[in-house]
């Protein structure tokens, strides 16, 4: 009897410790965070490894950067619109004006206006690179344009 006894506090004891694990907070689980948008690999690289030094450093801790390209900022909206309530991404990051001005009408954006925000222009050469109500604010507003000439 006290073999079989010693047998089952043991096998408890042990089923207990392998739980435990299971049910107590992963302390170093890296924040998660989806970005989506109509950028290239290389900027989208660049981006993501600068924002996790950034907040590493601000944080300590890491972040994990899901960073979906899935085309122009047309197949972007429309994988926004496909996602409905349940978006795979936090943030739409790149396009211009118009993109954001769609998701603005259409209730796909939570405002925010970052540190400043009063301090950004609302055109800048023309361009609207601000929402004046707060909803979107454009954070880099370049324009490079490829010419190619070509002489038969």
């Amino acid at each position: 009897m006290n073999k079989r006894f010693l047998t089952a506090t043991l096998l408890a004891v042990f089923s207990m410790a392998m739980l435990i694990p299971a049910f107590a907070p992963d302390a170093q689980a890296a924040d998660k965070l989806g970005w989506i948008g109509p950028v290239y690999k290389e900027l989208s690289d660049s981006l993501t490894k600068g924002f996790k030094e950034y907040y590493k450093k601000t944080y300590g801790k890491d972040v994990d950067i899901t960073f979906v390209r899935p085309g122009g900022w047309p197949v972007c909206v429309d994988k926004l619109r496909a996602w409905g309530d349940k978006p795979d991404a936090d943030i739409f990051l790149g396009a211009g004006a118009p993109a954001h001005e769609v998701l603005k009408k259409e209730g796909r954006v939570v405002p925010y206006k970052p540190k400043d925000w009063n301090m950004v222009p609302a055109e800048w050469k023309g361009m609207k690179v601000k929402d004046d109500t707060g909803a979107w604010t454009c954070f880099a507003p370049w324009i490079v344009p490829t010419f190619t000439t070509r002489k038969s």
